[in-house]
């Protein structure tokens, strides 16, 4: 007898252990993307080479947008989708752009083509045989040394031939662009002045993820130009002060333990010299 209620026991716990990963959704698709972009917020992003479509889903399963991909023309590698963004290309925030990069040709002279699309088809940019290129071989987000980067408040691109061009003559190029880096991290620019309640929406200026927490949330941050170190403060609904931590410049998040902290929701701001964040709100569940 007593082993059998050791065998329950056993059993009990262990589903209840696995029901802590819960399923939520399938997608007809191998591979997607989280994205949190600036404006639209989280989605779940899809490249269909297969129907040259760049698909965004809500996280309830709802299809939110469909981008048709030009089709790229003597090409026989395909392409690669990169930088879909939402005003990094134009300052337009209502829709999205996206940089679609091809090669064509031979060894030892391949061909690049780096071309810049709005949503609607609209070709923004084009540059043919230098590439798209940083020492670390992706171009997923602002790398230090990637392509597209932040320089004293302004965003520039960089093309240059790759070591494979033999029959290129080596050089490098800088493009100037009009918008901003936004890749669902951190935000890359924001204005030196004190930011009020009503300055602009908290997240143009720093959010977390995953949102709602249960565990712990990752707190995305970027720290005023020229600030090494600040203070980042929850609070509760009654504005007590829960939980507060020194951040660095070093990093551009904090994980932030939630599972001590009663269901609920929260709101943070991160203060830095005389300067205040306020973040979005966190809801914590249990």
């Amino acid at each position: 007898m007593k082993k059998i209620l050791l065998l329950a026991t056993c059993i009990a716990v262990s589903l209840s252990a696995n029901s802590q990963i819960t399923f939520q959704q399938t997608l007809p698709y191998s591979y997607f993307y989280h994205v949190h972009f600036e404006h639209a917020a989280n989605k779940l992003v899809v490249v269909d080479q297969t129907n040259n479509q760049i698909l965004f889903f809500n996280y309830n399963n709802s299809l939110y947008k469909t981008i048709n991909i030009p089709p790229v023309i003597g090409s026989g590698f395909g392409y690669y989708i990169s930088y879909l963004s939402e005003d990094l290309f134009d300052t337009d925030p209502s829709t999205f752009e996206f940089v679609q990069l091809s090669e064509s040709g031979n060894a030892p002279s391949y061909v690049y083509h780096t071309k810049i699309y709005r949503e609607d088809g609209t070709l923004l940019f084009s540059r043919d045989t230098l590439a798209m290129t940083y020492s670390g071989g992706s171009i997923s987000g602002p790398q230090p040394d990637a392509p597209i980067f932040t320089r004293n408040s302004s965003t520039y691109m960089r093309f240059s031939t790759l070591g494979s061009q033999v029959a290129v003559t080596q050089k490098s190029e800088l493009y100037k662009l009009p918008g901003k880096i936004f890749n669902g991290l951190a935000p890359q620019e924001r204005s030196s002045s004190n930011v009020s309640d009503n300055a602009s929406s908290p997240n143009d200026l720093t959010f977390s993820f995953p949102n709602p927490s249960s565990a712990q949330t990752k707190i995305y941050y970027q720290l005023p130009q020229g600030i090494t170190l600040g203070n980042l403060i929850v609070y509760d609904q009654n504005g007590n002060r829960v939980q507060q931590f020194q951040v660095s410049d070093v990093f551009n998040y904090i994980t932030v333990s939630t599972s001590d902290l009663p269901a609920g929701t929260y709101t943070y701001s991160i203060e830095a010299a005389n300067e205040i964040i306020k973040g979005e709100s966190i809801v914590v569940i249990h």
